[in-house]
């Protein structure tokens, strides 16, 4: 078992921050490297190689305003947007992907419901698509509802996963997950084989993504467990505002387990 622990930041400004508190991986928004044209971005990748942070987890690939499943989404401009956009996120070290934002989404409360899902289905299948020419994985969250009305279980998220049906399409998940879907540890050794990334985080937290902290009074030697029996390799990214402290913490459980 590997952990690589990032820190989870939405700009670039933020790099230095990151690092001086003892952070060597980062985790980005993909509209981080989507502000600058072609010659503004080679310099930029440059000076990134030079931080000596990675770069290996990204997160969200549409900005968080944009809804899939709306009508009048427009599948040919962001998919416009997404081939320029893994290739940047590729070129500094991406290999995985993930995809939490509930509001992306969001099916309709009444009306064609199917047809949103469906294009939902398609969208993540040319997601995919582009992403693996890029060598790239892309992981869906399962999340509770009071974030969003659809993938609310790891039942729903696994049935997406088999329709959907490519090889780089997993899942991730955090603590908060597991508490908002009212399930426990031993659904991560149910659906272990799928899970290909980990967002580390307060599991009471319901409106925004809050740090581990020794006074939350949870107990996350369950979770730290679970992935260890699992095998997980990879990133564990922890929300943004985290600290040396956030991080000297969550390295003391890890060697609990």
């Amino acid at each position: 078992m590997s952990i690589r622990w990032a820190i989870r930041i939405r700009t670039l400004a933020e790099l230095d921050a990151s690092k001086s508190v003892g952070f060597e991986s980062v985790q980005l928004p993909v509209d981080a490297v989507m502000m600058r044209d072609e010659t503004s971005f080679a310099a930029e990748r440059k000076r990134l190689a030079s931080t000596g942070l990675s770069f290996k987890a990204f997160e969200a690939p549409l900005p968080r305003s944009v809804q899939v499943t709306e009508q009048g989404f427009n599948t040919y401009y962001w998919t416009e947007y997404l081939g320029t956009a893994l290739r940047r996120i590729s070129e500094i070290g991406c290999r995985t992907l993930t995809w939490g934002n509930g509001r992306s989404r969001l099916l309709p409360v009444e009306g064609d419901i199917s047809t949103a899902r469906e294009h939902f289905y398609q969208f993540m299948f040319l997601l995919c698509g582009i992403a693996e020419r890029f060598d790239i994985r892309v992981c869906l969250e399962p999340l509770g509802p009071r974030r969003t009305n659809f993938l609310n279980s790891f039942e729903e998220l696994e049935e997406c996963l088999s329709l959907i049906n490519k090889p780089n399409l997993a899942m991730a998940i955090s603590p908060r997950d597991l508490m908002e879907l009212g399930t426990d540890e031993a659904a991560l050794l149910k659906y272990g084989t799928m899970i290909a990334h980990v967002h580390m985080e307060h599991p009471v937290s319901p409106d925004t993504s809050v740090p581990p902290h020794p006074s939350d009074r949870y107990d996350y030697l369950p979770f730290l467990r679970a992935l260890v029996t699992i095998g997980y390799s990879g990133v564990v990214a922890l929300p943004p505002g985290s600290t040396k402290e956030t991080l000297s913490y969550c390295m003391h459980l890890m060697e609990q387990v």
